[in-house]
């Protein structure tokens, strides 16, 4: 890869979990780690990662708020075709019943440019659950439930199965880890065989790279 005008890859998350951005090289989050797998290690360190609350609002003055992920994810995408060279949108389903995946991939391809042009997924049922599923991070026999995807609970009851309240006992305090150590050390790779959430979306992301003719 040489280098550009703007970054390789606009990423979209829900929050600091996906993110956690560090020094190039140096981690960074666990989408970092899946684009530095699939892309390499350049476009990783030069990628520009956003929160799906910027695409509340259309960009043009004057429009409705943009309430859906479906309507926010071409709002999105259209973004990051003006400033990077392909899009990843990532949501935590957090529960829902409502085929988040579906409704985006059916928004993005109304425009052929714009599907060719982004990857999405769904964390299911978020990226604690995708941490989990590495058995470098955690121990499988430990875990509550066969899949880490099927993982929920009371948000803030420390003992439930809820991912976060998951990782948290079962690896964090254990280990003495911060929610960064457990990212660093994830590996995709691993961990796909035991979400098929996540194999899904690195299947995306992967078709997205072949597109650009990365892979």
């Amino acid at each position: 890869m040489t280098e550009r005008d703007f970054p390789w890859l606009l990423v979209v998350v829900d929050g600091p979990s996906e993110a956690r951005d560090g020094l190039p090289g140096t981690g960074g989050g666990a989408v970092r780690s899946i684009v530095r797998q699939v892309f390499g290690e350049a476009a990783a360190d030069n990628l520009e990662i956003l929160y799906w609350g910027r695409f509340a609002r259309s960009p043009l003055r004057g429009e409705k708020r943009l309430r859906s992920y479906a309507e926010r994810a071409v709002a999105a995408a259209r973004f990051g075709d003006q400033t990077a060279y392909g899009t990843l949108l990532l949501v935590d389903n957090d529960h829902s019943k409502h085929d988040h995946r579906r409704a985006i991939q059916a928004a993005l391809d109304q425009n052929v440019h714009l599907a060719r042009r982004s990857a999405a997924g769904v964390a299911c049922e978020m990226l604690e659950a995708w941490l989990l599923a590495d058995p470098e991070v955690c121990d499988p026999t430990l875990l509550p439930s066969r899949s880490p995807d099927s993982l929920w609970g009371k948000k803030d009851d420390p003992r439930s199965n809820y991912p976060k309240q998951v990782l948290r006992r079962l690896v964090l305090k254990p280990r003495g880890w911060t929610h960064r150590d457990a990212t660093d050390v994830w590996d995709p790779a691993r961990a796909r065989a035991c979400s098929p959430s996540l194999a899904a979306f690195l299947d995306e992301v992967t078709a997205l790279a072949q597109r650009q003719g990365v892979r």
